[in-house]
C-alpha cells in the first residue's frame, strides 16, 4: 500500500501514478512480480492523503526481494511527464517471504578408522 500525501492545502488536485517498467533501480518484472499500474487520481480539497494498491504476485518460488519504482506524473501533459519533486517517486521492495531450497547431505554418519 502506497500513501500519496497532499501539501497543497484547499486545493483540488489531480495527477496520474503509475509504475515505471524502464527503471536502472528496477529489478522486479511487471506482470511476473507485481501488476503493472497507471491510473488517474484526483483529491479534493479536503482530503490529506490517498491510498494506492498495486498488487503483487505471488509465485511461491524463493528470489531474493526485488524492487519497483512508482511516480506521479502530470496527467494532461503531452508526453505526461514525471511531476516535479524529489518526492513525487518511490522505490517499492518486494520482500520475499518463500523459503529457500534445504541444503543437505546425503549421509548423516560417517565412519573413521584410526591406523
Amino acid at each position: 500500500m502506497i500513501t500519496v500525501i497532499k501539501r497543497a492545502i484547499n486545493q483540488s488536485i489531480t495527477f496520474g501514478v503509475r509504475t515505471v517498467e524502464n527503471s536502472p533501480l528496477t529489478t522486479a518484472i511487471p506482470g511476473s512480480d507485481y501488476t503493472p499500474y497507471d491510473d488517474r487520481v484526483t483529491m479534493a480539497h479536503s482530503d490529506n492523503e490517498h491510498k494506492i494498491e498495486i498488487p503483487i504476485i505471488d509465485n511461491q518460488e524463493w528470489e531474493p526481494d526485488l524492487d519497483f519504482i512508482v511516480e506521479l506524473y502530470e496527467i494532461d501533459a503531452p508526453d505526461k511527464e514525471r511531476l516535479f519533486g524529489d518526492d513525487t517517486q518511490c522505490k517499492v521492495t518486494i520482500l520475499d517471504d518463500d523459503l529457500p531450497g534445504v541444503l543437505g547431505f546425503e549421509n548423516t554418519s560417517i565412519r573413521v578408522n584410526r591406523n
